[in-house]
């Protein structure tokens, strides 16, 4: 499906959290919301998986704590079902490690473990600026 994303800013964005943790992200799903985005959360990567087919949203964030799926396997699911999904991650790792380990699979941003409202406010603006270019 075709995406205009120089309407992006303009439109709500649908957002998927990958998570078992969603009730510690809290904080982050509000800021996303905050920004103008409809969060659905999934308690684990087949879940995610299910929901991107259905709903192609515009950003998938992953957490590294799935149960059943490692954060890369995940991303690559979502880029195979469609490429144009923006993705993130939730990891304890620092910004240097996890470009080590995740470079080549396209994910926008690193997401920090105790992520708050200006994480996704980040995220957002990141997303928005990759929209707009």
């Amino acid at each position: 499906d075709h995406r205009d994303l120089h309407s992006f800013p303009t439109r709500r964005s649908s957002d998927l959290l990958a998570s078992a943790r969603a009730g510690a992200l809290a904080e982050f799903v509000a800021g996303l919301e905050a920004g103008g985005a409809a969060v659905e959360a999934c308690p684990t990567g087949e879940a995610a998986l299910s929901a991107v087919r259905a709903a192609r949203p515009d950003l998938v964030v992953v957490d590294e704590s799935l149960p059943d799926l490692e954060p890369g396997r995940l991303v690559m699911g979502v880029l195979m079902v469609d490429a144009g999904i923006a993705t993130a991650v939730v990891s304890r790792l620092s910004d240097e490690e996890f470009h080590e380990r995740a470079e080549g699979l396209g994910i926008l941003a690193r997401v920090p473990e105790t992520a708050g409202r200006e994480d996704a406010a980040a995220l957002l603006a990141t997303l928005r600026g990759l929209a707009g270019s």
